[in-house]
């Protein structure tokens, strides 16, 4: 309400009156506006700020619902948080399963050592082959001469047919024991 020359004049005109009923009017100004120009410009003044009234009400509820969800995503991390950090503690736990599942797997406890250690290092028969080589490279690196007493030995004719008869019988021995086993 303005007051002019001590009386009070109203501002706006109340437009909540239903728009389907034709005889439904609203509050009145009182006087003309020719007569009260500044009533309009407070009236229109007044429609801008329920205008923005309405905006922040609607921002303020986009921002409720945005606080909400980020309360949920909140909730949820700390929710997976929560799962991890049991997830590290619990692996003493996951090793208690493990170490059970091979104990039923095996049925005694000595078994059970021993699969979880593993094998030893075993000397096996083929790695014979293998040393055998190496020591006599090592021999040959150790000694030139010996190389050369090896080569003439190989050179000759006769000793190629023993070598090789030599390399037969000790293959076939091999197959008949690995065969017959």
């Amino acid at each position: 309400m303005i007051i002019r020359e001590g009386v009070y004049i109203p501002t706006f005109v109340m437009d909540f009156a239903s728009k389907d009923d034709p005889n439904a009017k609203g509050i009145p100004i009182i006087g003309t506006p020719e007569k009260y120009p500044e009533c309009i410009q407070v009236c229109n003044k007044v429609k801008d700020i329920n205008r923005e009234l309405i905006e922040y009400k609607s921002q303020s509820a986009m921002f409720h619902e945005d606080s909400a969800s980020s309360g949920e995503i909140i909730d949820q991390k700390n929710i997976e948080t929560t799962t991890l950090l049991n997830a590290k503690t619990g692996s003493v736990d996951y090793a208690i399963e493990m170490l059970l599942a091979v104990y039923r797997a095996c049925g005694v406890i000595d078994k059970t050592i021993k699969a979880i250690k593993g094998d030893k290092f075993r000397f096996e028969k083929w790695m014979i082959i293998p040393i055998a080589l190496l020591a006599l490279l090592a021999y040959f690196w150790s000694q030139p001469k010996a190389m050369e007493r090896a080569q003439a030995f190989i050179a000759n004719s006769q000793n190629q047919v023993f070598l090789i008869i030599f390399v037969v019988v000790i293959l076939g021995g091999y197959y008949y024991i690995k065969r017959y086993r």
